[in-house]
């Protein structure tokens, strides 16, 4: 059974759920040996849109990357869903309100919340922006009662703030995390039947994908498996995973009791008081603290962030990983810089940072990583290794958008299949539309040199009159002449027209036209597509 608390106030539900994300607190590194412990979670349903401005009765959604990153129920019911492309989602619901994703907003914003759950109950702790845990045992004690705590924080938050809120209680971090979606309290041991019904994603994609695979369906069925099958068959992690769907206790612990927190530090002279100078000394010290770590086998799962201004004022966050694997240098850099833009931005810190600190608070053995048969160091690994370590530097030094790399994406033309996309986005080599299907593109293979934006060019009939393209999108004569940059050349062979009818319901940036292909007598290959009743270069085949 299941007692449910208010979502944004007491006795109120919403008619369109917010969508759990999924991906996220089902892929954490636990242990199934500590002891059962009432958790609270507080949930903030699509916090990046509400923090970006939207609100939950219009259509509106966070983009990255081209795709949708978060959305609001209303333009849920629109057909909108998280991952969609963008394109996508505009054909569903014109009407789209579009935010881009502000990591940094997001978490200054997320601030006030947690000062206001800070005033309820002890020591929260930050997953990601939007989503908090706290210890629930003590506070719940306190005001008479686990439902008049949830009660009590909502009409808080939502009052004093204007957010929408849930709240879950739960034995152990998973389960309190997974009742906070629907807005629940879970009782004392009965998180494995709450848990049974749930679908294997919110496991998130590590598992999910390979028990999907496998015919299971939620995550009751995965733990009707034997655990030492799992363990044997698919590794450490998703026997963790197991432990969390068969509603096992879980939370972080320190991997060896009576360790001291491992700790770094640095004194600031001059002070900061910008985040780009707070994100270059959080590189230094994350990789100080990674070091640590890694010498003695641990990996960092929470880190407490500690800053102290000119004016005395001292400021302390605890920031848990939502990571499968333990918190990266990367991750810990983000997680600073996320914290110290919302202290500086928000005015909780009116001086600049003269020391800044951070703490390995919860730590686990860190299994590494699998090398290759015959080794890396020496090879291409370790080529990669140096290199990724200068582009993190360079990254601290210039920000998360200083350093772009190139990946090939799906598209119908050469210029919009190249994107720059932030060196740390995790993708390499090719987008994850690349393998999409993309009626009307060009056929490979694709020029060898691209311009953008596209150059002049002129494509003439054999008596010199430009080839035009009619309503129906033909051809007025055969493509002989091609003119380019002050020189003339014939054409000896053409292929096409390809036609393209591009963003058809954007009036300011619709596209409609042919593309061909030109072989000139000097052997050069060209693309060339009409434009404004003329014809541009987009690329040349070398």
């Amino acid at each position: 059974m299941t007692s449910s608390a208010a979502s944004t106030s007491a006795g109120k539900k919403k008619q369109v759920p917010p969508s759990a994300p999924s991906s996220l607190p089902g892929e954490l590194r636990v242990s199934s040996t500590f002891p059962t412990e009432r958790v609270l979670a507080v949930w903030c349903p699509d916090w990046p849109v509400l923090a970006a401005g939207g609100e939950p009765g219009v259509a509106s959604a966070v983009i990255e990357k081209g795709r949708i990153f978060v959305c609001t129920p209303a333009a849920r019911a629109a057909g909108v869903r998280r991952g969609q492309r963008l394109r996508d989602a505009q054909a569903r619901c014109p009407w789209l309100r579009l935010y881009p994703r502000d990591p940094m907003r997001d978490n200054r914003l997320f601030e006030a919340v947690v000062a206001c759950v800070a005033e309820v109950v002890a020591d929260p702790e930050v997953v990601y922006p939007g989503l908090l845990v706290a210890p629930a045992r003590g506070a719940a004690r306190y005001h008479g009662g686990e439902l008049p705590l949830t009660r009590i924080i909502i009409e808080r938050v939502t009052g004093r703030l204007g957010y929408p809120v849930r709240c879950g209680i739960s034995d152990g971090f998973f389960s309190a995390v997974q009742a906070a979606y629907s807005g629940r309290i879970v009782p004392v041991g009965e998180s494995a039947a709450f848990l049974a019904e749930l679908p294997v994603s919110r496991l998130g994609d590590g598992g999910a994908a390979v028990l999907t695979r496998l015919g299971l369906r939620t995550l009751g069925d995965f733990a009707a498996l034997p655990r030492n099958v799992v363990a044997s068959r698919w590794g450490e992690q998703l026997a963790l995973a197991h432990d969390l769907a068969s509603g096992k206790p879980a939370r972080f612990f320190p991997a060896a009791k009576g360790m001291s927190a491992v700790t770094v530090e640095r004194d600031l002279d001059p002070p900061i008081d910008r985040v780009d100078g707070a994100s270059f000394v959080a590189r230094s010290l994350a990789e100080e603290l990674h070091g640590m770590l890694r010498r003695r086998g641990l990996g960092c799962t929470r880190v407490v962030v500690e800053a102290r201004a000119e004016d005395g004022a001292v400021r302390s966050r605890v920031w848990r990983s939502v990571d499968a694997r333990v918190l990266s240098v990367a991750a810990m850099v983000d997680r600073v810089r996320w914290q110290v833009a919302g202290w500086l931005e928000s005015g909780e810190l009116r001086s600049g940072l003269v020391w800044l600190r951070l703490v390995a608070d919860e730590t686990v053995l860190d299994a590494g990583r699998q090398l290759s048969l015959w080794g890396e160091r020496g090879g291409e690994g370790d080529r990669r290794s140096r290199i990724s370590q200068v582009l993190s530097r360079l990254e601290g030094m210039l920000g998360p958008d200083g350093v772009l790399v190139g990946v090939l994406g799906g598209g119908r033309d050469p210029i919009s299949r190249v994107r720059w996309l932030p060196w740390n986005s995790g993708i390499e080599g090719k987008s994850p539309d690349f393998a999409d299907p993309w009626p009307g593109s060009l056929p490979s293979p694709s020029p060898s040199t691209v311009w953008d934006p596209p150059r002049r060019a002129v494509v003439s009939t054999a008596a010199g009159e430009v080839v035009r393209v009619d309503g129906r999108l033909r051809l007025s004569g055969s493509p002989q002449w091609f003119s380019f940059e002050g020189e003339s050349f014939p054409v000896t062979a053409w292929a096409g027209p390809w036609p393209f009818d591009e963003r058809w319901w954007d009036a300011g940036s619709a596209r409609r036209g042919v593309r061909l292909q030109l072989v000139t007598a000097d052997g050069m290959a060209w693309l060339v597509s009409s434009r404004n009743g003329g014809w541009v270069a987009e690329g040349r085949y070398d």
